[in-house]
């Protein structure tokens, strides 16, 4: 594996990683960027913490130069200790890999990528020490979504259905016509036991899966089917069941008026969190629903909330948490399952976060991906450490704007009087019990500011 130093910079603290947008005063960027920057910019992706915290994984996009073969945009593999030094890349261009997912002990980091010239996505798995990607599943057509089982040894991964008949002859003959709504293949649930290579089927063939929860003691899941692969019915017609791993059952869980998202099992396996519409008409999945594992109505946690829930996760077995979208800003919030009382965790200033995680010990991961080509996104967390993700390869980012990359030193497990001061920088806290320092006084994260000198 190789390494690169990123100029890190380490004070312990502790307890959450993110990837975040921070922004740059827009005078600053039109001073000295150019179309060349712009179209060279390297994003950060996906991001996983270790169970342990100690490492974190992350995607890094990276635009093919202009002597490269026209094509989509290479998406490295990259680990970073917590604890300081370089980091190590587990994959890099011309490679591209995604999806990074870290096995419940800690000691292999998953991902997805086409590799030994196998047309096909599967699952691959690296040593947390380093070492070469090995094959973890044999999917005869492809992985498209996966997830780790709760004790490591298993796999479930989804997967379309096998073309038609005299499908590929077609095509070889010529005629490659496409028509809409025709030769829509089902996606199918799959379970493969990663030490004896057997693949349990645990949908029908006659479902298309959209999503799927391994239950926490990985006895079965919860997943999100419709009766048609089409694009209206991941839209409007999903339904929840449960099913066991082996495929010995197959039940509805509840009833759902309109649009879902994500959904979550409570630690304790009890209770399952999604967010839905509160009806057909709503425009969008964003309210945060809670239901028994026994089935019944669900119940909606968020009937007032002035915001759209775009993900959804557990603190712990009482407190959901949730990354919402208020206007123009985005934040992470929890509400208690028994009585629905809401706290802002973090947000709500200039970072723009789009998805959350946890590691081993329940702290959250947050990530987000661009939506300036003027604000790349940055990696942060809980450890006041920070690096850059490398400036554009043919010059320098201009003073004040570019890629941040921040640890916040704040417990996500909502505490009295820890809450979001908008008078502080970047979404910081005003200390507290949580936090530390004098009362009232902000603590914000301490980040890499770009330069213009080249790496």
């Amino acid at each position: 594996m190789k390494r690169m130093n990123h100029l890190v910079t380490i004070t312990r603290a502790a307890v959450v990683v993110l990837a975040l947008i921070t922004w740059a005063p827009v005078a600053l960027w039109a001073q000295a960027i150019t179309p060349e920057h712009v179209v060279s910019i390297e994003q950060v992706g996906a991001v996983a913490m270790s169970p342990d915290g100690n490492t974190v994984a992350y995607t890094l996009t990276k635009p093919r130069g202009a002597d490269e073969p026209f094509g989509r945009s290479r998406s490295e593999l990259w680990l970073m200790p917590t604890g300081g030094g370089p980091a190590i890349a587990v994959l890099e261009a011309p490679r591209s890999g995604g999806s990074p997912r870290w096995s419940p002990d800690g000691n292999v980091l998953a991902f997805t990528t086409r590799l030994d010239q196998d047309p096909r996505t599967q699952v691959y798995g690296v040593a947390s020490t380093g070492g070469n990607p090995r094959l973890l599943t044999h999917s005869p057509l492809g992985v498209m979504a996966y997830a780790w089982s709760p004790d490591g040894r298993s796999i479930a991964y989804t997967a379309r259905e096998p073309e038609a008949p005299g499908a590929a002859a077609r095509r070889e003959r010529g005629d490659d016509v496409q028509v809409a709504g025709e030769g829509i293949r089902h996606v199918r649930l799959w379970v493969e036991n990663l030490e004896t290579g057997a693949i349990t089927s645990v949908t029908p063939d006659d479902r298309t899966v959209r999503s799927f929860a391994w239950r926490p003691d990985g006895s079965g899941f919860a997943i999100q089917v419709t009766d048609d692969g089409d694009i209206d019915a991941g839209y409007m017609f999903r339904r929840i069941y449960v099913a066991g791993a082996g495929g010995t059952r197959f039940d509805r869980l509840t009833d759902i008026r309109g649009k879902l998202g994500g959904m979550a099992w409570s630690p304790d396996g009890r209770t399952l969190a999604f967010i839905s519409a509160v009806s057909m008409n709503d425009p969008l999945a964003q309210s945060v629903f809670v239901v028994p594992a026994g089935g019944g109505e669900p119940v909606n946690l968020t009937p007032g909330y002035e915001g759209s829930a775009l993900s959804v996760g557990w603190l712990d077995s009482e407190s959901v948490y949730f990354l919402a979208a208020e206007g123009t800003r985005t934040v992470l919030s929890s509400v208690d399952s028994d009585d629905g009382e809401i706290e802002r965790l973090v947000g709500g200033g200039a970072e723009i976060m789009n998805n959350v995680s946890l590691d081993g010990r329940h702290r959250p991961v947050r990530s987000a991906e661009a939506s300036s080509s003027a604000s790349p996104p940055t990696i942060s967390g809980s450890r006041d450490w920070s690096w850059p993700h490398r400036r554009p390869s043919n010059g320098p980012v201009p003073t004040g704007g570019g890629s941040r990359a921040c640890w916040y030193a704040r417990s996500m497990r909502p505490q009295a009087n820890a809450t979001p001061s908008p008078s502080c920088p970047t979404g910081g806290l005003k200390a507290s019990a949580m936090t530390g320092g004098p009362p009232g006084a902000c603590t914000p994260p301490r980040c890499w500011q770009p330069t213009a000198t080249p790496y």
